[in-house]
């Protein structure tokens, strides 16, 4: 008798209470040529405009239903790169590996 392959589920998810104060250390506002007012205070006024915050949530499913565990990590940039998808599955590769599970195209179950 064959094993069922357990299942890995892995949404992104808006970061409805994002941690932004970062940006606003000194380090992040300092005036240069092209930042007038400071990186960190144009982010922050840009926020939910063109840019956000998303989560990545793994989570091991049982064969015969229920979750067995997760995992998420939250605040991730949706814009910080133009291959951000690829930097979310990264993240939910370390995140399966933390919990001891193996992410492949037959396990993997991916929801935005």
């Amino acid at each position: 008798m064959s094993e069922t392959p357990t299942t890995v589920r892995v949404t992104i998810e808006p970061d409805s209470d994002p941690d932004l104060s970062w940006l606003a250390q000194d380090c992040w506002n300092e005036a240069t040529p092209t930042e007038p007012e400071g990186y960190g205070r144009r982010r922050i006024k840009s926020y939910g405009v063109t840019w956000a915050c998303v989560g990545v949530v793994v989570d091991v499913l049982c064969p015969h239903g229920g979750v067995m565990d997760s995992a998420s990590l939250w605040g991730i940039e949706d814009d910080w790169d133009t291959d951000s998808d690829w930097y979310q599955l990264g993240v939910a590769v370390e995140l399966a590996t933390a919990l001891e599970v193996s992410i492949t195209p037959d396990t993997l179950i991916r929801t935005l």
